[in-house]
């Protein structure tokens, strides 16, 4: 976090600075990362001026400069990637007005929006079903939200949550859940 990515081979035992800083100011402090299991390097970090990203993230070094976009104004509030697809990427946003949720095919480069019939609301955190990567769900001011065609469309969970501020969502893969 804060400025930079930092890096930990031992548990956080010890430290060692995997970026150039980001900047200087409360807009450059990292909010999200993300990796992937399945593509080792890569790691995308998010702060509210930008969205950067490595290949090569785990041997990077404090004289790494990280490729950046900035799919809209405003804080990244959370990052993830598709189970199934260390390509596809997923940034949610925080604050009204634009989209809320954007969606990469090609890991982070470039960005589209897929807020659907989704409203104006702040998202705070999305999750990619591990067992059909058409399903995400989304944590908002208003409760959980739900798509079953990759963004296109967005309904209201109706499986008895409640319609609460969701800041973090887990899917658990263990058994029984």
């Amino acid at each position: 976090g804060s400025t930079r990515v930092w890096r930990s081979r031992n548990r956080g035992v010890s430290w060692q600075v995997a970026s150039a800083n980001f900047g200087f100011d409360f807009f450059d402090q990292i909010n999200a990362i993300a990796t992937h299991k399945a593509a080792p390097g890569l790691v995308v970090a998010a702060t509210a001026n930008g969205i950067y990203r490595n290949n090569a993230g785990y041997t990077s070094n404090s004289n790494s400069v990280w490729s950046s976009t900035k799919p809209r104004d405003g804080w990244v509030s959370s990052l993830s990637i598709d189970p199934s697809d260390a390509r596809v990427l997923y940034a949610t946003y925080s604050n009204f007005g634009g989209a809320h949720v954007w969606r990469s095919t090609d890991a982070g480069l470039r960005f589209s929006a897929i807020d659907g019939n989704l409203p104006d609301l702040p998202v705070h955190n999305i999750v990619v079903d591990p067992t059909d990567s058409r399903k995400l769900y989304i944590g908002t001011d208003l409760g959980l939200f739900v798509s079953n065609d990759t963004g296109a469309n967005w309904s209201v969970e109706q499986t008895g949550f409640d319609s609460a501020i969701v800041e973090k969502l887990v899917i658990n893969t263990q058994a029984p859940y």
